[in-house]
């Protein structure tokens, strides 16, 4: 359908549209046709089968990960403290040095952060999944 105004001047135009309906910016009626130049068609990669293979050993490195932060975190929780309790907690290292304590507080503090620190780099994993591509 066609469209007609009037202008200033008295005439009647068609406002820019062509018989079939299009319009163009220049208002002359015909509308502008762009032709798209063929475009190389891009074609997938062959899938190369040992990249393939290390990448799921990564993936799966990375639940093993965050499977075992979560154990280590649900195992870390389940410790109870009193103020008389009787707990313990001994740190050793390879050289058998070792600091002991019975301090609840102390004990209890240093669970919490650890508790802190476990959380954050379970969250810092399961974002890693997430994002992880094949």
């Amino acid at each position: 359908m066609k469209t007609e105004t009037a202008k200033n001047n008295g005439k009647v135009g068609n406002n820019g549209a062509s018989k079939n309906g299009a319009s163009d910016s220049k208002g002359n009626g015909k509308a502008d046709m762009k032709v798209l130049k063929d475009q190389p068609v891009v074609e997938p990669k062959p899938i190369d089968v040992n990249q393939r293979v290390q990448k799921i050993k990564e993936a799966r490195g990375l639940t093993i990960k965050t499977d075992r932060v979560i154990e280590t975190l649900n195992r870390l929780r389940e410790f109870k403290f009193l103020a008389d309790d009787g707990s313990y907690l001994t740190i050793s290292d390879r050289d058998n040095k070792e600091f002991s304590t019975t301090n609840s507080n102390l004990i209890e503090l240093l669970v919490e952060h650890l508790e802190i620190l476990l959380d954050g780099r379970a969250k810092q994993l399961e974002d890693q999944i997430v994002a992880f591509e094949i």
